[in-house]
């Protein structure tokens, strides 16, 4: 069994190169292993200059808090479409990201757009804000997280503007935020 971002990145590469899927994808969570070799994970190579700092974080984090017997993972929220030979893939890691009290279900999470082709990977877009809105459930960021309909990010990709369009939905009201323009 393949993780969430793994199996739409598998999904969208097995499929033949066609023009551009303009399809809104949700954006899901995915529990982040950081013990992994990030050769074998999307994810941790869109990461892998800030891995230190996210392991460290989390080291931190764990030695303040002993008794939670917490894992050294984080939870990357992530999202894919196919344009043509390439994958687009959308990745927000749960690091340093703010929240407010009034809003305690919406993140602005950092996030990378990254272009996969083959094996290689180019960076399109960094955001240091991209909104998150998700809600967790008894095991932090899981399966009814993705579930649910009332907290989640929905990601449109626009081949010809080359940009990425997101609608928040939060407590069961949808916003769209500013466009994510692509290089």
């Amino acid at each position: 069994m393949c993780r969430v971002a793994t199996c739409l990145i598998l999904a969208t590469l097995g499929t033949a190169p066609t023009a551009a899927q303009s399809a809104a994808h949700r954006v899901l969570a995915e529990k982040l292993d950081l013990t992994q070799s990030p050769m074998g994970n999307v994810q941790l190579q869109i990461w892998s200059d800030k891995l230190d700092a996210i392991i460290a974080n989390r080291r931190q984090l764990l030695s303040t808090v002993p008794n939670l017997n917490l894992k050294l993972t984080t939870t990357a929220f992530t999202t894919s479409f196919k344009d043509g030979d390439r994958t687009i893939v959308v990745s927000a890691v749960h690091y340093q990201c703010a929240s407010s009290h009034d809003t305690p279900f919406k993140l602005e999470c950092p996030a990378r757009v990254v272009e996969l082709r083959g094996r290689k990977i180019r960076l399109l877009a960094e955001v240091t804000d991209f909104p998150i809105s998700a809600k967790r459930g008894e095991a932090g960021f899981d399966a009814s997280t993705n579930s649910n309909t009332q907290y989640m990010t929905v990601l449109t990709f626009d081949p010809a503007d080359q940009q990425i369009a997101a609608k928040v939905t939060y407590d069961g009201e949808t916003s769209s935020e500013t466009p994510i323009k692509l290089r």
